[in-house]
């Protein structure tokens, strides 16, 4: 009872070990959630001409069939990005099982790719034959909350280090 007494207001029966797990929470659910919602992303309409709509894929492959795909790494990017939603699974993955580096590497290079395809779409005009949709734009926000699992993961890995080295000394 005595040990009751002692812990601070609102913490009743929470240790160092509770919030140590709840902290491990945050970057899988980031990578896990922002993910998912990149892959949705990119299955929505991003473009829309008359009254077809057209996903990311779609658009590429269009984009592919015409000859329109440029060489160099933007043809590179829409060629690879039908293994945009692998990167996002491997995240979270890596995430879920403790793999930090290899989940904020990762997480990071989905993140900045889906994002800046999104972000770069989504610049695009909005009137005109083909209009740009939301979809872009949801991707590209979606690839925000994946790069922000990234960092959350990689600044688990260097507070666990220091951590190591605190215990070392």
């Amino acid at each position: 009872m005595a040990a009751a007494a002692a812990t601070p207001a609102g913490a009743a029966g929470r240790d160092a070990r509770d919030d140590m797990r709840l902290s491990g929470m945050a970057a899988p659910g980031l990578l896990t959630v922002g993910g998912v919602a990149v892959i949705v992303g990119t299955f929505l309409p991003w473009v829309a001409s008359g009254t077809a709509e057209r996903s990311s894929y779609q658009v590429f492959e269009v984009i592919g069939r015409l000859g329109f795909a440029p060489d160099g790494p933007l043809g590179w990017a829409m060629r690879l990005w039908p293994i945009m939603p692998l990167l996002m699974v491997l995240a979270a993955a890596a995430a879920w099982f403790e793999y930090r580096v290899l989940a904020a590497a990762i997480g990071a290079v989905g993140a900045f790719y889906a994002g800046g395809v999104g972000f770069a779409v989504n610049q695009a005009p909005k009137e005109g034959l083909v209009r740009v949709l939301g979809a872009p734009l949801f991707t590209g926000v979606a690839a925000g909350l994946v790069l922000a699992g990234a960092v959350v993961e990689m600044a688990g890995v260097v507070r666990s280090d220091a951590r190591s080295d605190a215990l070392r000394s």
